[in-house]
């Protein structure tokens, strides 16, 4: 199985509960390493693993944009006006050689463009956003779900399909 996290962190520039980004993560449930936190503090994986003492590295990295009409769920979430575009960054994150997670971040282009992104992006969109500070992320919503790997991404993450 491949467990999907979505967090939407909003921001506090525009003093209101809007969600600036919305977050996916997969990764295989039978990881070695069980991560203690992460959902109940605003941290990305690389804070998160870095603390523990274990080296990630970002692979694969795929930065574009699409309509946002594309993922009709989170334009409700980040209420999104119609027309909107999503800058979309899609990434799997490897423990040395093996991938351990894939991760798509879903930022309005209003807050983050493709060039900006691919001039400043290194491992994690939510550090890249903090670095910048405007919007500055404070807090994050999170559902996680556990659902079986499509082909696609059982390749990426070098696992059987339906796993």
């Amino acid at each position: 199985m491949a467990r999907t996290q979505t967090r939407s962190p909003a921001s506090t520039a525009t003093r209101r509960a809007r969600p600036v980004f919305q977050r996916t993560a997969s990764h295989p449930a039978q990881a070695a390493t069980r991560i203690p936190s992460g959902l109940e503090t605003l941290e990305s994986l690389d804070v998160i693993a870095g603390r523990l003492g274990m080296v990630v590295r970002t692979a694969q990295v795929v930065i574009e944009e699409r309509p946002a009409a594309s993922q009709p769920q989170l334009v409700e979430k980040l209420a999104l006006p119609p027309g909107s575009k999503i800058t979309c960054v899609c990434r799997v994150k490897l423990a040395g050689k093996r991938p351990v997670a894939y991760i798509e971040d879903m930022v309005p282009a209003s807050v983050a463009t493709v060039d900006e992104l691919k001039a400043g992006f290194q491992d994690s969109v939510l550090d890249y956003l903090r670095k910048r500070g405007n919007p500055r992320p404070d807090h994050a919503r999170a559902e996680i779900q556990t659902l079986p790997a499509d082909e696609k991404l059982a390749g990426k993450l070098e696992q059987e399909p339906g796993t």
